[in-house]
């Protein structure tokens, strides 16, 4: 009896018995990505007037899995700083910079998936960006624009599901989570504006949800 239940078993119908065969829960087709790094900018000087060699990036992705291991999908970041301004008559530092860079990027990723119970799963994927950028400095006109580059990105992600099988069930059920995945990326990307670089590199470390 516990067989039958584990592999199959009869159903009966309107015209009599038939062999009933459980079927194969399918495979997620939709993934969330939240993650949280740092961002190292290629931009010169940037330590000067900002003070750290580094500043936060954080970041939601959706993509769509074209085939388990194939996946298109498109992100939106955001990084923000307040730093000193450049004093031209004296060549030195003063008063407050308010800059802000929103990176937009529509990517093709490929994930070394070869099933559902796959503990760790490489990838690595790359796609255009598109990067929306401002800058405010008190007394003085703000500049705001957007400019075109590329990205790459390669990472490691890690199935948490069997540390907590209840948990996931429950996601499973409220949620309609499939499978959740704690991740570490590194993400390069870059952008020029008048010859003035926008990108940078971010390490990440996120969650993903794939339903």
């Amino acid at each position: 009896m516990c067989l039958l239940w584990l592999t199959g078993g009869w159903a009966q119908s309107g015209s009599g018995w038939r062999w009933y065969q459980p079927r194969e829960p399918e495979a997620p087709k939709w993934s969330l990505e939240l993650k949280y790094g740092d961002f190292e900018p290629e931009l010169e000087d940037f330590k000067t007037f900002y003070g750290e060699e580094t500043t936060n990036h954080k970041a939601i992705a959706v993509g769509y899995k074209l085939l388990r291991a194939v996946e298109i999908g498109v992100e939106y970041g955001q990084m923000h700083n307040v730093g000193v301004g450049d004093l031209p008559l004296n060549g030195g530092t003063g008063g407050e910079v308010d800059f802000t860079v929103n990176p937009a990027h529509a990517y093709l990723l490929l994930r070394g998936i070869w099933g559902e119970d796959q503990t760790c799963v490489p990838y690595y994927g790359g796609g255009i960006t598109r990067v929306a950028y401002q800058q405010k400095i008190p007394n003085q006109p703000s500049r705001s624009g957007n400019a075109e580059g590329k990205h790459r990105r390669y990472g490691l992600q890690f199935l948490l599901d069997h540390s907590d099988i209840s948990l996931a069930s429950e996601m499973e059920t409220d949620y309609g989570t499939n499978n959740t995945y704690l991740f570490i990326e590194k993400h390069h990307y870059e952008a020029d504006v008048e010859g003035i670089e926008l990108g940078g590199e971010t390490v990440f470390v996120g969650l993903l949800f794939e339903f």
